[in-house]
């Protein structure tokens, strides 16, 4: 299910769609990938509206991304879901397990592989476009940078999207 992840960036695997950052920091001359990454990701939508519309991921476990001092880069990372349709993504028919509705036939599920996502950014948001990893990086329209603070990340489209 994971064919599209490319080797190093396993840790994206089983975390459904989200967005994770690590900094790029300066340490004794050398650049290198900051200890931790940070997961963002959508609100939980409540109707298919809110799936079309989620296009701010924020983090988990922060209000706001402090950026670190010895920060020079952001590299953000992840996978977006995709999905035949809406009431996959909002469980609908689980909800309506105990009901009887009549159906034309059976329905299928299908597994569609997600879609990896690496992007290279400078402290000031923009894009770096020499990083070697750059991968579907077009889905991502801005990072929220505000007093060295990342508080969402801003995308085209939803991590959660139907096909």
């Amino acid at each position: 299910m994971y064919r599209n992840v490319p080797e190093g960036f396993d840790v994206v695997k089983d975390k459904g769609a989200h967005l994770q950052i690590q900094f790029l920091i300066k340490e004794k001359e050398k650049i290198i990938f900051d200890k931790e990454a940070f997961i963002f990701r959508h609100k939980i939508p409540n109707t298919k509206e809110d799936i079309e519309k989620n296009r701010l991921l924020y983090s988990v476990n922060f209000e706001s991304l402090k950026i670190p001092l010895n920060a020079i880069g952001i590299i953000i990372y992840g996978l977006q879901f995709l999905y035949k349709s809406h009431s996959e993504i909002l469980n609908d028919d689980m909800d309506d397990m105990d009901k009887y509705i009549p159906t034309e036939g059976i329905n299928i599920s299908y597994i569609y592989e997600p879609i990896f996502i690496c992007s290279a950014h400078y402290l000031n948001g923009k894009k770096n476009k020499n990083f070697e990893h750059n991968k579907n990086n077009n889905i991502i329209t801005n990072i929220n940078i505000n007093n060295r603070s990342i508080r969402s990340i801003e995308t085209k489209e939803s991590m959660t999207k139907v096909i």
